[in-house]
């Protein structure tokens, strides 16, 4: 029996409509406000920011949700703003020119679906670029907001910024709803939301490479949206024109950051594949000069060796000797495209092979590893090198005793450390060819690289290195 099962309609595909229906209620909420007349259109409180939230909210979001969904979806949900807004101003009209169909929806509408302005500003530091263990704090973000909504919703007394109109569902016997609401609300605007700010800076200070400057803008927009929030400007005009600047900052600057990273992710996976395919290609020639020429050579230096010994011939004892440097320059050359030791080994054991060099001398060495056997040649040759070259360091310049390097994998990363307990990092390094080279062969691959301070002291190289 054929079943047919509905597909899910992406979010990219109704973003734009929700945009189009935001703006198209923005405008009916101004228009509705200009035919009040009277008494009853001065008791409408009708932000002129809230719209423009509710406008540059979900158009943003529309055009950032296929490239960032998380901060798309946080954008698109301040288009309730505008589903309020246009509800108390149709209630205020209802209200003047009486027996208009649906006011009392309306203006319950109008008391708690304006929450959404404190959405981009809270969510946006706990969603933008942030790991699993941050995004949890989406939830509890996500509580305070449905709890102000549901203390608006309930609460006696006028429809929100609509004072003309009574919130139809307003619960009597509970006048303390409002006192509550007025309480968590300022709570919200004086804590919550500089918190937010706060955050988005330590994220900053704390991340690195791309995220660092990308964490930035998004703390830049943060803070201009904060300090306008808290102006301590009162009239209308004016401090709607600040929060509408601050908001204008804000969704800018994320818009710009989302842009960028994906700008910055091309040109890394076109970095990535160039470093993938020059490696395959520095292994192409790794095994014809380790096959063919090398082989070859050192065939013809035997053979003069062995005619020139039946003889005094220094002609082909000068060739003999040539060629034998010759047959010794290309391995070295063959080395350096990739080191033998991974071919007959893999990477722990060329790390463990190499390890034990340095252990022969003062310097104790082991090698932890957990890591599957077959890697990309890209990344075992850039792990290979920058162990190898931190373990020298430690041997040259650290005066360490012990040095442990530890490989671990998860599906996506390889992560190579190397830890040793010698001086530490000088306060003045003299600048070398050492720490760019790793820093380079990590950047390349799209990986990380990091060194600083050990647990027990010393220094700590930690490379990371995607593997897919």
């Amino acid at each position: 029996m054929l079943r047919l099962r509905p597909r899910a309609v992406p979010v990219s595909v109704i973003a734009w409509p929700v945009a189009v229906c935001s703006l198209a209620l923005s405008v009916v909420a101004l228009v509705l406000h200009a035919r009040t007349e009277g008494g009853l259109r001065d008791t409408t409180d009708l932000h002129l920011a809230d719209l423009w939230l509710a406008v540059l909210g979900p158009t943003v979001g529309a055009a950032l949700v296929a490239r960032d969904r998380r901060t798309g979806l946080v954008l698109l949900g301040t288009a309730p703003i505008a589903v309020g807004a246009a509800g108390g101003a149709y209630a205020v009209w209802a209200a003047e020119v009486g027996g208009a169909p649906g006011a009392t929806a309306a203006a319950w509408l109008a008391t708690w679906t304006w929450v959404p302005y404190f959405l981009p500003v809270l969510m946006l530091p706990v969603v933008f670029r942030a790991d699993a263990r941050l995004a949890r704090l989406a939830g509890p973000v996500a509580g305070v907001l449905v709890l102000i909504a549901l203390l608006c919703a309930f609460a006696p007394g006028p429809a929100g910024a609509f004072a003309a109109v009574p919130n139809p569902l307003g619960i009597a016997r509970a006048p303390w709803l409002g006192p509550a609401s007025g309480v968590v609300i300022g709570l919200t605007a004086v804590v919550l939301v500089p918190a937010a700010a706060v955050l988005a800076f330590v994220r900053r200070r704390r991340a690195d490479g791309d995220d660092r400057w990308q964490l930035g803008m998004l703390a830049v927009g943060e803070a201009a949206f904060v300090a306008a929030h808290l102006s301590p400007v009162t009239e209308q005009p004016l401090a709607d024109l600040l929060v509408a600047v601050g908001a204008t900052a804000l969704l800018a600057s994320v818009a710009l950051a989302v842009h960028l990273r994906g700008v910055t992710a091309g040109l890394r996976r076109e970095r990535e594949l160039l470093a993938t395919a020059r490696e395959a290609e520095r292994l192409r020639l790794h095994r014809d000069l380790h096959d063919g020429v090398g082989p070859e050579l050192a065939g013809i230096a035997l053979q003069l060796g062995a005619f020139a010994s039946t003889g005094d011939e220094p002609v082909l004892r000068d060739l003999e000797t040539r060629l034998r440097g010759a047959v010794a320059e290309i391995r070295r050359v063959v080395d350096d495209l990739r080191p033998a030791g991974l071919d007959a080994a893999g990477l722990v054991g060329a790390l463990r092979d190499r390890a034990g060099t340095f252990s022969a001398g003062d310097l104790d060495c082991e090698v932890v590893a957990d890591v599957p056997d077959a890697l990309p040649p890209a990344v075992e040759v850039a792990a290979y090198r920058i162990a190898t070259e931190a373990l020298t360091n430690a041997a040259r310049h650290a005066g360490a005793r012990t040095c442990v390097v530890r490989l671990s994998a998860d599906p996506r990363t390889l992560v190579v450390e190397v830890e040793d307990d010698g001086g530490g990092i000088a306060a003045d390094p003299v600048p070398g060819v050492g720490l760019p080279s790793m820093r380079r062969r990590a950047e390349e691959l799209g990986g990380t690289l990091r060194i600083g301070p050990g647990a027990a002291g010393g220094t700590l190289v930690r490379a990371t290195l995607p593997v897919v």
